[in-house]
């Protein structure tokens, strides 16, 4: 019959073939993967987290004291406020917001400064002061989008 040392019915290759990596699913009901969804959900949150970073180093507000916890929260939640929209595009939770917020107001960020996220005013400039204490911020605020 056949050459070699082969009987009949019998081969040379192994019993079982293993899927190529680029066609294993992650999940066999065959659902997205679960991983590079939090992934891309945790990239949109620091890109909140920077552009919140970059508004608050070219805007700020008029006096006014302090702006509570509460009104920082409100504009960071609000869609017509330039620093709200990086949170609302971002998709961060309330809870992330809040969090944020209570960072923010217990900073070593000026009045102007905070008064400035919670006018919306896009026209104040911060001084080096607030870019120093904004960036000391930047793993509390880290902290509250990353759990």
């Amino acid at each position: 019959m056949g050459g070699g040392n082969l009987r009949v019915g019998f081969t040379d290759k192994p019993l079982t073939l293993r899927a190529s990596p680029e066609r294993v699913r992650p999940d066999p009901e065959g659902s997205p993967d679960t991983v590079a969804l939090n992934e891309r959900e945790s990239m949109k949150k620091f890109v909140a987290l920077f552009t919140l970073l970059a508004v608050l180093t070219a805007c700020g507000g008029g006096g006014g004291g302090r702006p509570s916890t509460d009104e920082i929260a409100d504009a960071l939640k609000d869609k017509d406020n330039v620093a709200g929209q990086a949170f609302t595009a971002g998709g961060a939770t309330d809870e992330m917001i809040d969090c944020i917020a209570k960072a923010l107001h217990d900073s070593d960020l000026s009045d102007d400064a905070l008064n400035a996220i919670v006018d919306g005013d896009e026209d104040y400039e911060g001084d080096g002061e607030d870019e120093d204490a904004i960036a000391g911020l930047s793993d509390d605020i880290a902290k509250c989008i990353t759990g």
